[in-house]
């Protein structure tokens, strides 16, 4: 259906259809949008990896490579899921042959968590395509806007950390 006369809006400043209003101040909305299109990227970097797919299960894997023996709590903790988001991802990586659940030394009533082998190559690619990934989503902001806003994501991932209930 085309647009009446009356109905089409002049662009705004930064050449997007229309004025944003009160989105364009919102950085909730910013979020949502670069959120969704950054998911659907990496998706499509992720074609033959679907055992990774899916929200917090990247950093589940990358968490156990880089800290053998963590726990299932520290994850979500440090993910800020909940234990049974956690367990679900784990239960999935475990079928896949991709994670090990073993007893701990330390304490008889935990679990600490190791990647097979299958595991620690798959985190090896991973790790090789979501950098690959950001960097190409991320390559039209200059180094130091890129580092800015890094460290303004890191700050705010510390305090929601820190500040949640």
């Amino acid at each position: 259906m085309r647009m009446q006369a009356e109905d089409q809006a002049e662009p705004d400043a930064d050449g997007l259809p229309v004025d944003l209003g009160i989105l364009g101040g919102m950085l909730s909305w910013y979020f949502r949008v670069i959120e969704l299109h950054l998911s659907r990227d990496l998706n499509e970097h992720l074609e033959n990896f679907d055992i990774v797919r899916g929200k917090g299960k990247i950093p589940v894997l990358l968490l156990i490579a880089q800290h053998p023996g963590i726990r299932a709590s520290v994850i979500a903790d440090v993910t800020m899921l909940n234990r049974s988001v956690i367990a679900r991802i784990l239960d999935g990586f475990q079928q896949a042959g991709l994670v090990r659940r073993e007893m701990s030394f330390v304490d008889n009533r935990a679990l600490d968590l190791t990647l097979t082998d299958a595991g620690i190559a798959m985190a090896a690619r991973i790790r090789e395509i979501i950098t690959r990934q950001s960097a190409a989503f991320f390559s039209f902001l200059p180094p130091q806007d890129h580092d800015r806003l890094l460290d303004i994501l890191r700050r705010t991932y510390v305090h929601l950390h820190e500040t949640r209930p």
